[in-house]
């Protein structure tokens, strides 16, 4: 049964700030915080977390107000991480970031995750990097999450 909420997301904090710049690429520090609802759902035998409404929004420096769409699969029973994927894109619907998850990690009350920026779009082209959120999470219902983001991407110089 999929639980659904009236999608509420506020951002707190997002920057994107450039910290170093050497040679042919640029070193950016990736940081937000925010707060919303998530949809749960069994999928092919997964526990399928993603955002209520279909995205979030994060006021993210460099992109604008962005689109974030997200998708987190774990196993029901145990909450042993399976896969998952993002997309992040900008507020002129051409630069974003995409990537995985790598891990998941549930506490009482906690969570982990860990991602992999694989690519991006327009002026992200190329781009790599990882990134942690730690969050506190509520499975309701709603089902409710804040978080806090940072990492680092690595981006080819524009031309």
């Amino acid at each position: 049964m999929k639980l659904r909420s009236v999608l509420l997301f506020s951002v707190v904090i997002a920057s994107l700030a450039f910290v170093a710049t050497a040679g042919d690429v640029r070193e950016l520090n990736l940081k937000f915080k925010g707060d919303g609802y998530f949809d749960m759902v069994i999928d092919s035998g997964e526990l399928v977390f993603s955002p209520a409404g279909g995205f979030d929004i994060l006021d993210v420096s460099h992109l604008g107000e962005s689109e974030v769409v997200w998708e987190l699969r774990v196993d029901p029973e145990t909450f042993t991480f399976h896969s998952g994927t993002f997309t992040i894109t900008g507020a002129n619907g051409k630069d974003g970031l995409e990537g995985h998850y790598s891990g998941f990690v549930l506490g009482v009350g906690t969570y982990g995750l860990d991602w992999v920026f694989t690519n991006g779009t327009g002026k992200f082209e190329g781009a790599e990097g990882t990134g942690h959120t730690d969050g506190l999470v509520d499975f309701g219902p709603p089902p409710y999450a804040q978080f806090e983001f940072s990492g680092t991407v690595i981006v080819p110089k524009e031309k």
